[in-house]
């Protein structure tokens, strides 16, 4: 287990030593693993949110691999954008649809998108920038993202960076 002394910012490990337990194949931890969508407080992923105070931006980190979800000021108006992406896919950027999925079923649907394409450290990144409405952001709040299609290339979402991203969404729709 992981705690994070919120004071001095240390962090501290604690584990139960089994030295009667092997490590194998069939069962490759001594302890259950339990894979339930536990409802975390609203306010658990906020404190991941950046604040570019200059630039009136709030953002999700940089490390998430499929998504960047952030909040402009924009004359007082206060928009919310996603922007999915994917790496190293064959990728027709003539063809200019979005489209993403959730687990409850919603889908939502974007045509004539730019698609745009940058060298990164992991190759060539496509990606699209969308606002959101007020209903796609109460659904996106509540539901995790289960795939996304750009142009011809669809790409299934990563099970706890779609659990991160809908509680980004849900800080920054405050």
């Amino acid at each position: 287990m992981k705690l994070i002394n919120e004071i001095s910012k240390d962090t501290l490990y604690y584990y139960y030593y089994l030295n009667e337990w092997t490590y194998n194949e069939n069962n490759p931890f001594p302890f259950e693993i339990i894979q339930n969508d536990t409802d975390l407080p609203c306010d658990f992923y906020c404190d991941d949110l950046t604040s570019e105070i200059d630039k009136m931006k709030i953002s999700s980190p940089q490390n998430m691999v499929n998504f960047e979800v952030f909040k402009i000021n924009e004359n007082g108006i206060q928009n919310i954008y996603l922007k999915p992406r994917v790496n190293n896919a064959n990728i027709d950027i003539n063809n200019k649809e979005l489209t993403i999925s959730t687990e409850n079923g919603s889908k939502f649907s974007w045509n004539n998108k730019t698609i745009e394409a940058r060298k990164t450290n992991n190759g060539i990144e496509f990606s699209t920038t969308i606002l959101l409405d007020l209903n796609q952001i109460d659904i996106l709040s509540k539901n995790k993202i289960s795939g996304f299609k750009i142009a011809n290339h669809f790409q299934d979402s990563d099970e706890l960076e779609a659990r991160f991203l809908r509680g980004y969404i849900g800080c920054l729709k405050f």
